[in-house]
């Protein structure tokens, strides 16, 4: 297990990718699984891999996911 909040070094490290969220959006803890992802390519290819457009459309997808997450889940 690996936690991070860098979308590239999880792209990089990760074979799935879970994104956590509140369970309600009254609780700003982070109770539950909201999406998981998972890289479906060799690690001895992750660097080619990190360079293409699909890994442009997952990073897309994974900032879009952090993007509707509570502004209090940001801060600590």
């Amino acid at each position: 297990i690996i936690v991070t909040h860098d979308i590239n070094e999880a792209m990089a490290l990760a074979d799935t990718i879970l994104v956590l969220g509140p369970a309600c959006q009254e609780s700003p803890l982070p109770s539950t699984i909201r999406s998981s992802l998972t890289i479906d390519v060799p690690r001895s290819e992750r660097t080619d891999f990190l360079m293409s457009a699909e890994a442009a459309i997952l990073r897309g997808k994974l900032f879009k996911l952090l993007e509707n997450t509570p502004s209090s889940m940001h801060t600590l």
